[in-house]
């Protein structure tokens, strides 16, 4: 698959920033979150037919992120030290690229992750020549009439839920719809400072470290897609409520992460150095609804904590509208990401919302023994088609 950036822009803001929100005080959680981009992707059908519509559709990206970013100020500064976010207005990269003779089908079909590296605007390894706290890219597949849209965001001032309304601010101001009304809720707590309730800590190089350790090993890791089709979940909630002396039944993302927890304790197991006390996992929880008083659903920053110590994470990424993305040319038929971290699982729903698509990065020792656990044989796939 052949990709070429025909060009490169960097969008400021619609509005300057006023003088007392200049600084964005960053907090523990997000000092700790490490300073790499995490991506999203989402991928539109037929929405482009010409050079004169492809011109239109940059435009309106363009122009309606501009505006985004005169609400969410920190995505357009630049990270000033361990504790603060400088709010300058320098603004975020947009690429633009085609892909002239690919069909998009080709990735969603049987997506790898050198597939989706190539539709970001860096590779995961790649540090940027500026440093950004967002980068967007788009690439139209000429041959189908197809788009990608890839927008990296900063795990300094980012987890998912911040990202997810990031989206759909930039989809409101696309759409033409009136930011005013319905919409009132995400435009006024479109940025809300967490320093003082997890106020920072002098510890910050511990977090850049290990993150830098993990994409410095990224060659020996093995990243994989795995399907886990609604029916089956339900039936394995069914079944894990069943044997459940409580008669307590999963929801869909506890049920999954048993499954993948449970194939990584398989894969420990059979490590000649195995421990009990090496089989520790995290589950990352959204603290938004969980502290009193909550915080809103709408706050940037890492509002996010693992239960207990790392050794394996879990991101869930579901139940975000996500597949309601529609900046005026309809709904993406498939959200995706593309990571190269060690030892991580994301979980995305499926197009249906009835499924889970589980993306988990393992050594490249360990996927295959991964892959022959009972549990994953059982409920999930590999590499099903999408379309």
């Amino acid at each position: 698959m052949e990709i070429n950036n025909v060009s490169s822009e960097i969008i400021k803001p619609s509005s300057p920033t006023p003088q007392h929100l200049k600084t964005h005080k960053l907090s523990v959680l997000d000092q700790v979150a490490g300073d790499s981009l995490f991506p999203i992707i989402l991928f539109y059908p037929q929405t482009c037919s010409n050079n004169t519509s492809l011109n239109k559709t940059s435009d309106l990206l363009k122009r309606s992120l501009s505006q985004t970013l005169t609400l969410y100020h920190p995505f357009a500064g630049r990270l000033k030290d361990e504790f603060s976010i400088d709010c300058d207005d320098t603004g975020a990269i947009f690429i633009e690229a085609r892909a002239a003779a690919s069909d998009m089908s080709e990735i969603v079909k049987q997506p790898t992750v050198d597939m989706l590296e190539q539709l970001m605007p860096y590779k995961l390894n790649e540090k940027p020549s500026v440093a950004v706290n967002l980068a967007a890219k788009v690439t139209y597949f000429e041959h189908c009439g197809g788009m990608a849209l890839c927008v990296c965001f900063s795990h300094v001032i980012a987890d998912i839920t911040t990202a997810a309304n990031f989206i759909k601010t930039w989809v409101t101001f696309a759409s033409g719809s009136d930011t005013s009304s319905e919409d009132d809720d995400v435009i006024k707590h479109a940025v809300f400072g967490c320093s003082s309730i997890f106020p920072p800590q002098n510890f910050s190089s511990f977090s850049r470290n290990v993150i830098s350790e993990n994409h410095s090993k990224s060659a020996e890791i093995l990243t994989k897609r795995f399907i886990f089709e609604g029916d089956k979940i339900a039936a394995l909630k069914e079944k894990m409520g069943s044997e459940s002396s409580s008669g307590y039944h999963p929801t869909r993302v506890e049920a999954v992460s048993a499954i993948i927890l449970g194939g990584i304790m398989s894969v420990e197991k059979q490590a000649d150095d195995f421990n009990h006390s090496h089989l520790v996992a995290s589950i990352a929880v959204n603290l938004r609804n969980r502290v009193n008083p909550p915080i809103p659903e709408q706050s940037i920053g890492n509002i996010v904590q693992a239960g207990i110590a790392k050794w394996f994470t879990i991101s869930a990424w579901c139940r975000r509208p996500l597949y309601e993305a529609d900046f005026g040319w309809g709904k993406p038929v498939w959200v995706s990401t593309v990571m190269k971290h060690k030892d991580v699982a994301v979980l995305l729903d499926s197009s249906d919302g009835k499924g889970i698509e589980a993306w988990v990065a393992l050594p490249k020792k360990d996927m295959a023994k991964f892959e022959q656990d009972s549990g994953i044989l059982r409920y999930a796939s590999i590499d099903t088609s999408l379309i």
